[in-house]
């Protein structure tokens, strides 16, 4: 049984993580729906309501915390991304000089 919750948590994780947030509160709604069915209409889920009920809370909980963790993962990845891009233009900037300044430096160079 402990790895059928593996296989739910990694459905859900990995929709939510490919498709992005919508995919996986669909993941999550679909797998306690699913849990919920089956829990009430299997005899031996129905004689371990503390097991059913901790995978539930285990379900509630662990998507909303992968759902927190991938919107600071893609701020930072933005935050870097920008720095990257200032990063590039300054460099750009120092390894080619100005128009204007190419222009001073062959003049002077004719005279």
């Amino acid at each position: 049984m402990p790895q059928s919750f593996g296989v739910y948590l990694f459905i859900v994780f990995s929709n939510g993580l490919r498709y992005g947030h919508r995919y996986l509160y669909l993941g999550y709604f679909l797998s306690v729906a699913g849990l919920t069915v089956v829990g009430t209409t299997t005899p031996w889920w129905q004689s371990q309501p503390t097991v059913l009920f901790g995978w539930l809370i285990g379900l509630g909980v662990l998507p909303f915390y992968v759902s927190v963790l991938v919107q600071s993962i893609n701020a930072a990845r933005a935050k870097a991304e920008q720095a990257l891009k200032v990063c590039t233009e300054q460099l750009s900037r120092a390894s080619c000089p100005a128009p204007s300044a190419r222009r001073n430096d062959a003049a002077a160079g004719q005279n």
